[in-house]
Parts: C-alpha cells; structure tokens; sequence
C-alpha cells in the first residue's frame, strides 16, 4: 500500500500545523486548507484517498462543505471531527473528539477501506 493522500480542511489556523504533522508522521501526503473559501479553491478534491475536516467551524458551515464535497469527490471517504452531541451525519464517517486517539484510527481504517461506488 502506498503513500495515502489526506486533504485536511482546518477552520483554526492554531490547530494547522499540530494535526497535520500528526498525519504526515503516519506516513499520509497532507495538503491543509484553511477553511471553506481554501477548500472550494480546490480544483482537485477528487484526487485524494480521504478528506478530514475540522471541528472549529459551525456545523452549519461544515454540513456544507460535506455536501459540496459529495458532489465533487463522489469516492472519497469524508471524516468529520466532531464534538459530542453535534450530527454530521452526512459525513462518511465522524470521530468525536472526546477520544483523542479514536481519529487516527478512523483515518487509518477509511484510508485502507476508501469508498465503493456512490
């Protein structure tokens, strides 16, 4: 298995540079983009193994930024960090941040796994 590509979409430009170094330690290519007008710059979403977005947005802005990303990338796995009692159920998958360790996991089993067919 080769060298995964994560597309990480950050809303706090504090919390950057920590995860994506995180990512990049585990051996996945990471380009960051800070926040919605740097994902919809994007002409490329489609061309990564699996998307994360981060948590500091409203989940109103976050819900649209996962169904814009549906529409673009129809095969790629979206993971969404959320906090407990919020729904972002359109996401492919969703990693509550009260367990720290629980997002490098999902990462780790949607990379291997990716998405069938829509």
């Amino acid at each position: 298995m080769g060298t995964k590509r994560v597309l990480y979409v950050q809303y706090d430009p504090a919390q950057m540079v920590s995860r994506e170094r995180l990512l990049m330690t585990a051996g996945h290519e990471v380009t960051t983009v800070l926040g919605t007008d740097g994902l919809l710059a994007r002409r490329d979403v489609s061309a990564f193994d699996l998307i994360l977005l981060g948590e500091t947005a409203s989940p109103d802005e976050r819900t649209a930024a996962i169904l814009w990303l549906k529409e673009q990338a129809l095969r790629v796995p979206i993971v969404a960090l959320c906090w407990p009692n919020e729904d972002l159920s359109q996401s492919d998958d969703r990693i509550l941040l009260a367990d720290c360790n629980a997002w490098f996991t999902t990462v780790a089993t949607c990379l291997e796994s990716g998405k069938d067919s829509p």
